[in-house]
């Protein structure tokens, strides 16, 4: 299995809009994304901001990653386990720490372990906002995919205000 490089596009932004645009102008989700349509294009901005700068930057080394890691993790004992690799790439390792990087403890520990594992490499700011908001996109994609399929979309309001905000209150803050 050939495994894809990560191209730090602006596509995940690029597909909620055109998925947008095909909303019904009644549909209740229409209605909900149109709420909050100041941070989503902020939030889009701020993508094409990071992909520009990321584009033009050296990736390697390249690293497999999840991209999910955080919401797939299992212990047993002293072992963790990363599971449900669904949506494996080779990039950076910023693909895999973007969701804590506004935890001081977080960063540290994942410094210390890829330290650990012989790999010198630090992460770097403009990756990880380039991943926050790019994660941002894929995620709202799924909602308006569910939404789609089922016509519902539990967790959305949670979403837009909730667990991704404080990621968001530190990738703002990088230039």
């Amino acid at each position: 299995m050939d495994c894809p490089r990560d191209k730090f596009s602006t596509e995940s932004a690029d597909t909620f809009f055109n998925e947008y645009e095909n909303l019904t102008s009644d549909s209740p989700l229409k209605t909900l994304l149109e709420l909050h349509r100041n941070k989503i294009e902020h939030r889009a901005n701020r993508l094409r901001l990071f992909s520009d700068r990321c584009c033009g930057s050296n990736v390697a080394p390249l690293f497999i990653t999840h991209g999910d890691a955080g919401g797939n993790y299992l212990t047993d004992g002293d072992k963790g386990y990363i599971v449900d690799w669904d949506t494996p790439i080779l990039t950076s390792p910023e693909r895999d720490a973007w969701f804590c990087m506004h935890w001081d403890w977080a960063v540290n520990a994942f410094h210390d372990a890829l330290r650990e594992n012989g790999i010198n490499y630090s992460l770097r700011p403009e990756r990880l906002a380039y991943y926050c908001y790019h994660m941002f996109f894929f995620y709202l994609n799924a909602y308006i995919d569910r939404f789609i399929l089922n016509g519902d979309t539990p967790g959305f309001d949670e979403y837009l205000d909730g667990w991704i905000e404080d990621s968001f209150i530190f990738a703002d803050k990088i230039v």
